[in-house]
């Protein structure tokens, strides 16, 4: 009876936490209301069990175990939310996510810190459960004291402990959601500025930049080929600070090598890394030393 009533209360309290979060946006009125319903329950548990004694030494350190941590587990979690919201930097959005990162950590802290009774707790464990959520062991285990915010009468020695690892894996969850979010919008955020990028400049003749242009059109490697060779020179000159001109006039250029390859440009390219992979296939011996860059040869 005494597990019904709990498990009942509690899918009662859910309901209605989901039903605030769900239709209050103000953080603080949010965390209010939500601790209002916790503390209500609570009372509302206590009041019961004071009606109803437990009927057996399994029953009370079931509810002392599961039962209470449930609820007092929701509020320690919106006290610490809130605060963590309330302390919330303002700065970029790195700055933010560096916090949550912090607030995360300490979690995990906390976590190391209890690692004996957390593992007991995570992997349920019940060797020592008379001894940690009996009130009438309280104080005899030697481990320092929890002490709860309300409902202080018949404490045990882990049943405070248990809701803080409930609720911590709760904020652990809300975090890490919450630096998803934070990652996505870094994602979606503009380049960053020039300055702190190295601006790179052609510095080769532009008839070359047209020749790898129409090398790029002729073969589709750019939007699957869909896309015009105008395109492509546009975004070679925004990529290497430069202006072509006319493209047309640029690809008569071309056309005009009749003693010498129409791709001078591409040859070269092609020479330099054949001679590349043959200098690193000679040095078998000392193939961890990075080979020199072959330099670029004018014909």
């Amino acid at each position: 009876m005494e597990n019904h009533f709990g498990d009942k209360l509690y899918l009662q309290l859910t309901e209605e936490l989901q039903t605030i979060d769900r239709n209050e946006e103000n953080s603080f009125k949010r965390v209010s209301e939500a601790i209002s319903k916790v503390r209500t329950a609570i009372k509302t548990l206590q009041d019961f069990n004071e009606k109803h004694p437990f009927k057996s030494i399994q029953e009370e350190v079931h509810f002392y175990k599961h039962t209470k941590p449930k609820f007092y587990s929701w509020l320690i979690y919106y006290v610490d939310l809130y605060q963590i919201d309330n302390a919330k930097p303002i700065g970029t959005m790195e700055t933010i996510q560096e916090y949550f990162e912090g607030e995360l950590n300490f979690i995990n802290r906390f976590f190391h810190q209890n690692q004996f009774l957390y593992q007991y707790y995570r992997n349920g464990m019940a060797e020592l459960d008379q001894l940690y959520f009996m009130p009438t062991n309280h104080g005899k285990t030697g481990l320092p004291p929890e002490i709860p915010p309300v409902y202080p009468a018949y404490p045990t020695n882990c049943d405070y402990l248990f809701s803080k690892f409930i609720a911590y894996e709760m904020l652990s969850k809300e975090l890490l959601k919450r630096l998803s979010a934070f990652n996505r919008q870094i994602m979606l955020l503009p380049d960053q500025p020039a300055e702190e990028k190295q601006k790179l400049t052609w510095t080769g003749d532009k008839v070359n930049i047209a020749e790898l242009a129409y090398g790029l059109y002729y073969t589709g490697q750019i939007n699957g080929g869909s896309c015009d060779v105008a395109d492509i020179i546009k975004w070679l000159e925004d990529s290497l600070n430069l202006q072509m001109g006319s493209v047309h006039r640029k690809f008569i250029d071309i056309r005009r090598r009749k003693t010498i390859s129409y791709t001078k440009f591409l040859d070269q390219m092609r020479e330099a890394i054949h001679k590349r992979v043959e200098e690193d296939l000679e040095y078998k011996p000392n193939r961890g030393i990075k080979l020199q860059k072959p330099p670029f040869r004018q014909e």
